[in-house]
């Protein structure tokens, strides 16, 4: 039964706690991405990993394109979120001279 403990539900406290848990479930699948939010930011993510590949030319190690951050965790991404990306293969970790100094 709702409230009783169990299926993540807190036990019920009172009929207002019922209440702002009701309205804060509703707010957390208002800001819920929709799935064609997340598509256009999958497309997003493929569209730079080519930009990416044309910008830099053949990679001699996997590139890629990983986002991090709320995108990562769909659970806790929301319509108003950026997408944190990092892009892997553009540079071979050797140390430019000029960081030496």
């Amino acid at each position: 039964a709702a409230g009783d403990g169990r299926d993540g539900d807190a036990p019920s406290a009172s009929p207002t706690m019922d209440a702002v848990d009701a309205e804060l479930r509703h707010l957390a699948h208002y800001v819920n991405l929709a799935p064609a939010e997340v598509s256009a930011r999958e497309q997003a993510l493929e569209d730079l990993e080519a930009a990416v590949g044309a910008a830099f030319g053949p990679a001699e190690e996997e590139r890629r394109c990983v986002a991090f951050g709320s995108f990562s965790c769909l659970p806790v991404s929301c319509f108003f979120s950026d997408v944190d990306v990092t892009v892997f293969g553009i540079a071979d970790g050797a140390r430019d001279a000029r960081n030496d100094r």
